[in-house]
């Protein structure tokens, strides 16, 4: 590996941070990593997470001498599934992952109604050309073991790491396919900027339930006629339309 091979990549790690769980590749890296190198990561992840187990991931990385340790990175993305991640360090190009972006934050504000809406046993295959095979299997067995609600969780954190350029749309794809309300927010037609905080929140209130009221024209003028709670009864408490009440004829 070249000196400027290894600049490119500590110009780049904080995609590799977010993208990578270098737990999922260790054993393709036995040759380079000592054995108390490849706990270490695995306690990193245990204890902190993905994202600081990857950091550890790529410092050990860099420290590396040995011929052909870069090429075995590569073959190591490869062999686990991270297609998208593998031709970005090829070619030093990120543009897609960095596209991904604004997906990633559009899901960490929708994640509380992802995780109470959301089946993953029912779209699991659909997204699995987007997700590490090993995800796939943890996500099915923490459903089979917690529940769907922490499948679901499992499920955000496993496509906000995701490489895949097309994980938004596909996702989209799996949500209409079981016609689940949450594909009404989850909006990837057009640009996420151009996609404002409050039609967000507007579209998790309403999606659910809409209530409609309408005034009765006697109630309108508070000032001048008021209707006492008296004379509302109890059948129309609930009702979206309030009747007219009949005017009593003079004797």
């Amino acid at each position: 590996m070249t000196t400027e091979q290894r600049r490119s990549l500590q110009a780049f790690q904080d995609y590799i941070r977010k993208t990578l769980d270098p737990t999922y590749i260790l054993s393709y890296m036995a040759p380079w990593f000592r054995e108390e190198e490849v706990q270490y990561i695995q306690a990193e992840k245990n204890n902190k997470g993905p994202m600081e187990a990857a950091t550890l991931f790529l410092k050990f990385l860099l420290e590396l001498q040995e011929e052909g340790w870069f090429r075995g990175f590569l073959d190591a993305l490869d062999h686990a599934g991270y297609s998208g991640l593998y031709e970005a360090i090829e070619s030093w190009d990120f543009k897609k992952i960095e596209k991904l972006e604004e997906y990633r934050l559009l899901l960490k504000r929708l994640q509380p109604e992802f995780k109470t809406r959301i089946i993953p046993t029912d779209i699991i295959s659909d997204l699995s050309e987007c997700l590490i095979n090993q995800e796939c299997e943890e996500i099915l067995q923490i459903c089979s073991t917690k529940g769907m609600m922490a499948g679901a969780e499992k499920l955000v954190e496993c496509l906000l790491r995701s490489d895949k350029e097309n994980w938004p749309k596909t996702l989209k794809l799996a949500l209409e396919k079981e016609r689940n309300k949450f594909s009404e927010l989850w909006i990837v037609e057009k640009g996420i900027k151009d996609v404002e905080t409050e039609d967000l929140e507007d579209k998790m209130e309403t999606s659910d339930i809409q209530i409609f009221y309408q005034e009765d024209p006697e109630c309108q003028n508070l000032s001048e006629n008021s209707c006492p709670p008296s004379e509302v009864s109890d059948t129309n408490l609930y009702s979206p339309f309030k009747p007219k009440k009949k005017k009593k004829k003079k004797k």
